[in-house]
C-alpha cells in the first residue's frame, strides 16, 4: 500500500516498546502534581497510551497539560512491560505545584469523592518529545494522587506510518 513502511509500521501496540509506571498515595504525600517526564537522550518519543488517577476521599480535581522540562523528584515505580526488556524512556516525578507553569491545560473532573478519572489505551492521550513532561497538577493543592500511567517509548519516524 502507498505510503506504508513495513519496516516501521506502528500498528495498535507494542509490548516490547510498553513501559509501565505507578505512584501511590504513599509515595505522593503532601505532593499536588506528578508528571510523567521522556528523559530520552536520544530521539525517543513517549506515546501515552493509558493512564488512571484513582479516586481517593477528600481528593480534588486536576488540571493536566503539557510541561517543558523535568519538575519535581523521581518517585514510585517504573519498569518494562517484558521483564527482561531494557530500561526505555520515561520516569515519574512529584512536586508541590498548584499550577501549570506553561502551556494550555484542560481541567479534568477527577478524583474528586472516590471518583477516578483514566483514559484508556486504544488511541494515545498525548505524545512527549525528549525534555516535555505530561503533568497532572491538583487545583487546590489538597492531595497527593495515586497516579498508574502505561506507555511506549517509539521512533519519531514511527508516528508517520500509525495505523490508528
Amino acid at each position: 500500500m502507498e505510503g506504508e513502511n513495513p519496516t516501521r509500521r506502528y500498528k495498535w501496540f507494542r509490548p516490547r516498546q510498553a513501559v509501565r509506571g505507578a505512584v501511590s498515595s504513599a509515595d505522593a504525600g503532601a505532593n499536588t502534581a506528578v508528571y510523567l517526564y521522556n528523559d530520552s537522550t536520544a530521539t525517543q518519543l513517549i506515546v501515552v497510551r493509558h493512564w488512571v488517577l484513582p479516586g481517593i476521599t477528600g481528593a480534588t480535581d486536576f488540571e493536566i497539560g503539557y510541561v517543558k522540562g523535568k519538575k519535581g523528584t523521581p518517585a514510585g515505580n517504573v519498569q518494562p512491560l517484558i521483564p527482561t526488556g531494557a530500561r526505555l524512556a520515561g520516569i515519574i516525578t512529584l512536586d508541590g505545584a498548584t499550577t501549570l507553569p506553561q502551556y494550555d491545560s484542560f481541567p479534568f473532573l477527577g478524583g474528586n469523592n472516590n471518583q477516578f478519572g483514566y483514559w484508556n489505551h486504544e488511541f494515545p492521550f498525548a505524545i512527549l518529545e525528549p525534555d516535555w513532561s505530561l503533568a497532572f497538577v491538583s487545583t487546590n493543592g489538597t492531595a497527593g494522587p495515586p497516579f498508574f500511567a502505561l506507555w511506549e517509548a517509539i521512533e519519531g519516524d514511527e508516528l508517520d506510518f500509525l495505523d490508528w
